[in-house]
């Protein structure tokens, strides 16, 4: 069952506004691997970055 979020009126508009955003300006390929590489990072199969140097680190240490 999908959990209920409450939140301010603006804020939903403000999300729609970036949904739209979204899907005007990158191709459905794109959304899909972005999709895909946010349920691996939720899964833990995933690393995430907190900067550039340290994404160049870690693919050096591939």
């Amino acid at each position: 069952m999908p959990e209920v979020v409450t939140i301010p009126r603006a804020e939903y508009e403000f999300l729609k506004k970036c949904e739209k955003v979204l899907y005007e300006e990158f191709n459905e390929e794109f959304i899909k691997k972005v999709s895909k590489a946010q349920m691996q990072l939720e899964k833990g199969k995933g690393i995430l970055c907190k900067s550039k140097v340290e994404r160049s680190r870690y693919f050096e240490s591939l």
